[in-house]
């Protein structure tokens, strides 16, 4: 496994680390100051913030001439995508810990003394938290995500099994800089412009370990764009229908060469990469989306092999795995009518 010194940040200390916070802003001028202003309210000493706005055609501009005084701003000329919005965010950074907040999400009164506290930890080089569901207008809708929190050393989970961890979205993820440094710039030739925290999340768990910020309680506040629809089955706010398998085959390849590139062959990533939530989506996708039974149980009959061993790796005790594998023999098996609700329970945390 690669070697990597990296600076520990000592609980004693903490209140001296500072702190960049990279916005990253495509058209989310109505969020934006919500954004911000989450950060300007931390209590935490040593903040600092930069917004990395990707060519925005609405009002962007105009809010953040606002903060100009508070804030490093800079403005791509073009619209670049998320990744290229990290790697040039991260370029300005200057802080002991770096925080990727989409505009579009915000941080929680307190969140920032808490997250730099987690990192006091031995080899610590991730920390991420749950994060509140909340509507477009920012009031929260009852549910979290994720359901599950992990702690420890995911390396060889991700080499020797191909299995990713469980981890927060995007926003509810804090680096260590130096550990950062390590990896990027993410890779920017990708098919896609967008998932960067993908590469972030998991190729950082290549150099240490993750912790837990906040106990399990809410550090920030996830913005969900649309209300729920009982026929999609499916979460967050990218484009419904998307194939995630096939996403994720791209991907692995993409990882895997770029974890070889900044690790210089030390590491090597060998085995197709796959999720638990991933699978769960496509799995119950591919069902719902025949139009009779048999050729749903057909379909899903494909799948359910690389379905069960995304549990059979997850982090977990056999209790859990044993309750995840009966709700997904339910779905596969149960009339449609029955199984739909159940299918929509384990994919979509927002309908919880």
């Amino acid at each position: 496994m690669h070697t990597l010194a990296v600076e520990r940040i000592e609980r004693q200390n903490s209140e001296q680390k500072m702190v960049s916070v990279v916005v990253t802003n495509y058209n989310y001028g109505h969020f934006l100051a919500d954004a911000i202003d989450s950060v300007l309210h931390q209590d935490h000493a040593s903040i600092e913030i930069i917004v990395v706005d990707d060519a925005s055609t609405d009002d962007s501009r105009h809010v953040l001439s606002a903060y100009l005084d508070r804030v490093q701003v800079a403005w791509q000329t073009q619209n670049l995508g998320q990744i290229s919005a990290y790697n040039r965010g991260f370029g300005m950074a200057s802080g002991d810990i770096v925080i990727f907040l989409d505009a579009d999400d915000r941080l929680k009164s307190g969140a920032i003394a808490e997250i730099v506290q987690a990192f006091a930890g031995e080899r610590v080089v991730k920390v991420h938290w749950r994060a509140d569901l909340v509507d477009v207008a920012g009031q929260a809708t009852g549910a979290h995500v994720p359901a599950k929190l992990v702690a420890g050393d995911m390396s060889k989970l991700i080499v020797d099994k191909g299995i990713l961890y469980p981890s927060s979205p995007g926003s509810a993820n804090a680096y260590l800089a130096s550990a950062l440094k390590q990896i990027m710039p993410l890779p920017t030739d990708s098919a896609e412009k967008h998932g960067a925290d993908f590469y972030t999340i998991y190729g950082i768990a290549l150099l240490g370990k993750v912790a837990i910020a906040g106990d399990g309680r809410a550090l920030s506040d996830y913005r969900l764009h649309s209300r729920t629809d009982r026929a999609v089955l499916s979460f967050g706010n990218a484009a419904q229908g998307y194939r995630e398998t096939e996403r994720m085959g791209l991907r692995s390849q993409t990882f895997q060469r770029w974890v070889a590139g900044w690790s210089e062959q030390r590491i090597s990533v060998t085995l197709a990469l796959t999720e638990f939530s991933i699978e769960k989506n496509s799995f119950a996708n591919s069902i719902f989306a025949q139009a009779g039974y048999w050729s749903g149980l057909k379909v899903g009959m494909g799948g359910l092999k690389t379905l069960v061993r995304s549990i059979r790796h997850r982090p977990g005790c056999a209790l859990e795995k044993l309750a995840l594998t009966t709700i997904i023999l339910a779905i596969l098996v149960l009339p449609r009518p029955a199984g739909l609700p159940i299918a929509k329970y384990l994919c979509d945390p927002s309908s919880r």
